[in-house]
Parts: C-alpha cells; sequence; structure tokens
C-alpha cells in the first residue's frame, strides 16, 4: 500500500547559516514485510557519531536493518487485516503510532497500541497485527545495539 509524505531535511548554506537542504513529497515503496505494507525511509546513519553533513543516504537503496554503528528512520503503514510474521533484529527499535491501531505481538502476549503510543522494543520476536478495519501509520527508528 503506497503513501506520500513531506520530508524536510535541513542543511548549512555557504555562510554556514541554517537553511532548507531538500523539501519534497515521496511516495512509499510496497514491501517490509508484504507487498501490501508501505514503507518509506527517510533517512539513515551508518557511523556513531553520525556525520552531520554529507550526501543523503536515501540516493542508494536501504537496507532492512541499520549498518554497524548505523540508524534508520522508517515510516511504515500497514494495511487493515494484515499481520506479520515474528521476527527479530538486534537492534533497540523506538516506534510511534502515528495514525490508527495495532497490536504488538509477542510470544507469550499482545498488546493493543492505538495513536499517540509509543514502543521500546528490544531485540524481542514480535510480530504485528492490524484488526481495526484502517490503516496503521508508525514511525520506527532503528538503531544498531550489542548485547543479547
Amino acid at each position: 500500500m503506497a503513501f506520500e509524505i513531506r520530508r524536510v531535511v535541513t542543511a548549512h548554506d555557504a555562510a554556514g547559516r541554517s537553511t532548507v537542504g531538500s523539501d519534497a513529497v515521496v511516495v512509499s515503496t510496497p514491501g517490509r514485510f508484504d507487498a501490501r505494507v508501505g514503507r518509506y525511509d527517510p533517512w539513515s546513519t551508518d557511523s556513531m557519531p553520525p556525520v552531520l553533513d554529507g550526501p543523503d543516504p536515501t540516493a542508494k537503496p536501504g537496507t532492512v536493518t541499520p549498518l554497524p554503528y548505523g540508524s534508520i528512520f522508517r515510516i511504515l503503514e500497514i494495511p487493515p487485516d494484515n499481520d506479520t510474521d515474528f521476527h527479530k533484529t538486534d537492534t533497540i527499535d523506538y516506534y510511534i503510532i502515528l495514525k490508527g491501531e495495532l497490536y504488538l505481538l509477542l510470544e507469550e502476549q499482545e498488546v493493543l497500541c492505538r495513536e499517540g503510543d509509543v514502543i521500546v522494543q528490544r531485540s524481542t520476536n514480535h510480530g504485528w497485527h492490524n484488526r481495526s478495519g484502517k490503516p496503521c501509520v508508525f514511525a520506527e527508528i532503528l538503531i544498531d545495539a550489542k548485547g543479547k
């Protein structure tokens, strides 16, 4: 399912003052979990601490999980009656439900998450299920992590 989102990226001009580096509406691409799930990665980093200047990392194909010492900022839209397979990554993930609701599925329980809720996911086996009858849009920030 495709969606549109506006991305504004700040930059510095020749005098070092803050300015808009880019401002554009972009269309998501299908395929985080399946072709019905819309996905857009507004930004990613590949080092810690990240480099402030440099090329737009979205100009090249992204990865599902961050590179070592990296992060990915992602927006997903899960359509109604869609669920995902259980999965886990060696990352700390911050989720923010922007629109709709979604069940966070864990091995021992499930949690209904609604608009405005936040989730901190620490490399646990999990899945998602949208039972609401309406699309759910959420942001996730994946950060490379160590330990289990």
